[in-house]
């Protein structure tokens, strides 16, 4: 069995861009805060493109790698918006991935009526296509069943 890679992702709190690395939280000030007083740091270690530098994070979009790819082959995180168009199936399902405490496991979160609901995130992601998070655009979690005749999704 091999080592699950642990990585984290983040929006950069000085210019918005996405960083990927190791994750620590950063209590420069000795305080407690976890009754209010101090600020708590979040950095991400990015060792990738930009040569190992730390880069300050809003705390908000921290978002672990499942451990999972798309059918491109691009990582999925938490938070990412995901379609999923499974095979032998007209329909196109619209929704995000996040992480249930309660059982341990991804969930893919998928809107029908009124809420949400989730099924596993497992060994088929190669028929999800990574095509947001919900930082950026939320606003594509109001589409969802979409009918498609196309392999677009």
């Amino acid at each position: 069995m091999g080592i699950r890679e642990i990585i984290f992702r983040g929006k950069r709190v000085d210019n918005g861009e996405w960083v990927e690395g190791d994750l620590r939280q950063f209590n420069p000030y000795g305080i407690n805060y976890k009754n209010g007083k101090g600020k708590v740091t979040w950095i991400i270690f990015d060792n990738g493109t930009n040569g190992g530098i730390e880069c300050e994070v809003i705390p908000e979009t921290v978002g672990q790698y499942t451990g999972l790819t798309d059918k491109n082959d691009k990582k999925i995180f938490e938070g990412d918006i995901l379609s999923e168009k499974p095979p032998m199936n007209e329909t196109a399902y619209i929704g995000y991935v996040a992480y249930d405490n309660e059982l341990a496991v991804w969930r893919f979160m998928i809107k029908n009526d009124t809420e949400f609901n989730g099924v596993l995130l497992g060994s088929y992601s190669t028929s999800y296509t990574v095509i947001s998070n919900i930082h950026d655009n939320p606003e594509l979690l109001e589409v969802h069943n979409v009918t498609e005749n196309s392999d677009s999704m």
